[in-house]
């Protein structure tokens, strides 16, 4: 159905209009050539299309559509109409001057003008005010392997859903479509470049793009556990930092039954990066060896010899029989920002 109720309205007398350059090659020889005014709403209509992009386009939106426009007019209106309308208080729409003078032009809204026409740089202000945008919610920084969160927030006020939409995401987080939180455990360390955005009332919201860093877990490389089957056991290991992480503070190793660690002094030896020697004290703690380093280190390789780890004999004739195909060793590495991270390894006996 046509409403054929103004909201606002723009210059459409044909007489006063817009200039434009028409039919030039005379192609049309019963239309005007060259430079010409038009009018109408064929004129009017456009004018205000384009403001509207214009307004759209602009810094002051943060790239967030107004989208249907009417309340935000009002508002706009009802708040400061003087510096973004002009009201149009004279004339009226017979045009055929034999109705009385209806719908006359008045102060404030009326039928013939709606608000009037816009005042174009304060409307756009007044109008990218009432958008609907997301709220960047800044870098992020998480640690792999543990839960984290974030929930996207609106400014503006929104009078029906967002469809929110993410990408760049760290691998194992997501995002809810239906309420803007994303969520989950990441697991694997780096800095990603994540884009969100969303869709209210049909009109997109501008992007908001941030980074996210996701620290990694400590890694542990090289194990190795010889001499078991002799009774004689030496455990060997490196423990390295994560991604970005603070360098190492200690390190707690772990082992099954039939192993188990002693305090014999100058069983083990600690070396960091180009294979210094590092200083350390070592403490036994609930059956596990404590290494607490002098010095923060990136990376440390760790070598516990017999006595300082020991084996039951009935665990060492199970690797000797070959009953032992693997085992696992536990690592909880501590940083410098007493962050603890736990980590597994499988090593083969002999």
């Amino acid at each position: 159905f046509c409403r054929e109720v103004p909201d606002i309205s723009a210059d459409a007398d044909p007489n006063t209009g817009y200039l434009i350059y028409w039919n030039g090659s005379h192609s049309d020889l019963t239309s005007p050539a060259g430079w010409q005014s038009i009018g109408g709403t064929s004129a009017a209509a456009p004018v205000w299309a384009a403001l509207l992009a214009i307004i759209n386009a602009s810094s002051a939106c943060h790239s967030s559509a107004i989208g249907f426009a009417n309340p935000a007019l009002y508002r706009a209106a009802g708040s400061a109409y003087r510096s973004t309308f002009n009201d149009v208080t004279s004339g009226n729409n017979d045009l055929s001057s034999t109705n009385g003078g209806l719908y006359p032009a008045g102060s404030g809204f009326d039928m013939a003008s709606g608000l009037g026409t816009p005042i174009g740089g304060a409307l756009a202000s007044s109008l990218c005010s009432a958008t609907v945008r997301i709220v960047n919610p800044g870098p992020r920084r998480s640690t792999a392997g543990h839960r984290a969160s974030v929930q996207l927030q609106l400014a503006g006020t929104a009078a029906g859903p967002v469809a929110w939409r993410a990408s760049g995401l760290p691998p194992g987080l997501s995002i809810s479509p239906s309420a803007g939180r994303i969520a989950g455990t990441p697991h694997r360390g780096g800095v990603y470049d994540v884009a969100v955005s969303g869709t209210y009332q049909g009109a997109p919201l501008g992007e908001a793009a941030f980074s996210w860093t996701v620290i990694g877990r400590p890694t542990v490389s090289g194990a190795s556990l010889t001499g078991v089957g002799a009774k004689r056991p030496t455990l060997s290991l490196t423990v390295s930092k994560g991604f970005l992480a603070p360098a190492l503070r200690s390190v707690t190793v772990g082992v099954p039954a039939g192993l188990r660690f002693g305090a014999r002094a100058g069983s083990v030896t600690v070396t960091g990066a180009r294979r210094a020697r590092v200083r350390f004290r070592t403490r036994i703690v609930r059956g596990r060896l404590r290494i607490t380093f002098a010095l923060p280190q990136t990376r440390v390789s760790l070598r516990i010899r017999y006595a300082g780890i020991s084996t039951t004999p009935g665990f060492a004739g199970r690797v000797r029989g070959h009953r032992v195909r693997s085992l696992q060793v536990t690592v909880i590495a501590i940083d410098a920002a007493h962050h603890g991270s736990t980590v597994r390894a499988r090593v083969k006996p002999a």
